[in-house]
């Protein structure tokens, strides 16, 4: 599975999912990351997260 990391722009939080069902939020609750078997979800403002990692 790809491991994808987003950083939060308002807290600098860097979350990511470590296995399917398993959801992340940063300390501000601005953005979150849930991951399943086939594809991830981002939840927040484009605005606010950036993707800083995406190892395969």
């Amino acid at each position: 599975m790809e491991r994808i990391e987003l950083k939060c722009l308002k807290c600098g939080d860097v979350i990511w999912s470590l296995y399917p069902g398993h959801m992340r939020w940063c300390s501000c609750s601005a953005i979150a990351i849930d991951q399943d078997e086939y594809m991830s979800r981002f939840i927040g403002r484009k605005e606010d997260m950036e993707v800083v990692s995406n190892d395969k």
